[in-house]
């Protein structure tokens, strides 16, 4: 049996993997001037993918005291992007690329969010037995 809050507790960490994104994309449009310049990108999806795709995850919890395993497989990692750079200063970062790559950051961040509250009032529901 699933705990009760594991889909609010997996949406917290993805959240939280959409925040950082945000973050790292920032910091690459602000230092699209900075010669040789590395832009970042945060890497989460192929983790999220390989933990959920799977029939069952692999724990062995020797201890109750023990956290749960799942908060270690979705750790996200940030990598210097490997974009090759066209411009003189060595600077790989391309405005274009990073301004949608916010924004198609921004919608999943908005996506999660509007499940997220979804989820806590089906909860909420559960709880109160749909009465206000």
């Amino acid at each position: 049996m699933k705990p009760l809050f594991f889909k609010i507790d997996v949406f917290e960490k993805v959240l939280n993997v959409y925040w950082k994104r945000n973050e790292v994309i920032s910091q690459n449009i602000s230092n699209v001037n900075t010669p040789g310049y590395k832009a970042k990108r945060v890497v989460f999806e192929e983790n999220f993918k390989h933990v959920f795709n799977r029939k069952r995850l692999d724990l062995v919890k020797t201890d109750e005291r023990h956290l749960s395993g799942i908060d270690n497989k979705l750790d996200y990692k940030i990598i210097k992007d490997s974009y090759k750079s066209i411009r003189n200063d060595k600077n790989n970062v391309d405005i274009d690329r990073e301004m949608a790559l916010l924004v198609k950051n921004h919608l999943k961040y908005n996506a999660l969010i509007q499940l997220s509250s979804k989820e806590l009032k089906r909860l909420k529901d559960a709880i109160t037995g749909g009465r206000r």
